[in-house]
């Protein structure tokens, strides 16, 4: 097993992006139920797959955000040496690829994402498939930039 030991200034930084993750959740929560409860908005889908999906956003802005300012990995993290640069770009690969597949299945297939006002489970499994692509890739790339940042230094 690698270390993955953060310095202090990403460990205040960690503490930063948390801080936002919560402010942010908190936030789409609060807006989610008063425009269900003021009957600004129709359910778009249950109460627990909406609730499901707010936390899904906020964990992909806090994870976003703490890649962009370079406290997800730690010190040692990034000088991947043997698999371990090849697992990462392989199933970042595989999950691109099921993301193609998934949009092509909902082009070729007549699959209704919204019924009613109300999202299907086929598009609740595609956006949860997007999240798992978008949180994936992102945290690669961010590897890469750390990767290569550590090799100019």
């Amino acid at each position: 097993m690698w270390k993955n030991d953060k310095d202090e200034r990403q460990i205040l930084i960690r503490g930063s992006v948390v801080t936002h993750a919560l402010l942010i959740l908190c936030g789409l929560l609060l807006l989610n139920g008063f425009l269900q409860e003021g009957n600004f908005l129709r359910p778009w889908t249950s109460v627990l797959m909406q609730n499901v999906i707010i936390i899904c956003a906020t964990l992909t802005a806090m994870i976003i955000e703490s890649v962009a300012r370079g406290s997800y990995f730690g010190r040692n993290f990034a000088g991947g040496s043997g698999r371990r640069p090849i697992l990462f770009i392989a199933v970042a690969a595989l999950l691109l690829l099921g993301l193609l597949f998934g949009i092509l299945n909902l082009v070729t297939t007549p699959t209704k994402l919204v019924i009613n006002g109300k999202l299907t489970d086929e598009s609740i499994k595609f956006l949860y498939f997007l999240w798992l692509v978008i949180v994936y890739w992102t945290v690669v790339i961010g590897w890469l930039r750390n990767r290569r940042n550590s090799k100019n230094n």
